[in-house]
């Protein structure tokens, strides 16, 4: 019998674009468009701009764009900062999290991934979050932890790694 990370890895790496509903690619493409429409009202807030001057200022290797400007940094300070920017009103979906979005488009830019491939991914990383907070059965805030912060790294685990195509 194979274990839960052998499951979610089989997921993981083997959903194709083509497998997925029409009427979750539908229902995610709102998702989206919500998930940007909250990180770019969020570019002048404060926690947003504190974010990104420590990124800016790291003198990191441009790979990454920085949404809502020309500014590019290494793959994580990306995915940190426009994840804070998704974030940051605390306006974004309660499962889905910022880090899905963010660490799909940035790891995306920086491996050359289609738009598809990028989608697929996220698809990915929402059913992972979901799957993973949905199992807690709501007692992640009973005892005083926010179900993102717990489950949004494996998450991003599993998109990062369906976009740099690693193996199981």
């Amino acid at each position: 019998m194979k274990t839960i990370s052998e499951r979610i890895a089989d997921f993981t790496l083997n959903l194709t674009f083509e497998q997925i509903p029409v009427n979750v690619i539908g229902y995610g493409k709102l998702l989206l468009m919500d998930t940007f429409g909250v990180a770019m009202a969020n570019l002048e807030a404060e926690h947003a701009q504190a974010i990104r001057r420590v990124v800016t200022e790291n003198g990191s290797r441009p790979v990454c764009t920085l949404w809502g400007s020309a500014d590019q940094v290494q793959v994580a300070e990306a995915v940190l900062y426009n994840a804070g920017l998704i974030h940051g009103s605390d306006y974004d979906d309660t499962h889905v999290g910022g880090i899905v979005v963010s660490t799909a488009i940035c790891v995306g830019e920086a491996v050359g991934a289609t738009g598809q491939e990028i989608y697929e991914a996220i698809i990915v990383g929402w059913e992972v979050i979901v799957r993973l907070a949905l199992s807690a059965k709501g007692r992640f805030h009973d005892v005083g932890y926010h179900g993102t912060g717990i489950v949004s790294s494996f998450a991003a685990a599993c998109v990062a790694g369906k976009l740099y195509k690693v193996s199981r």
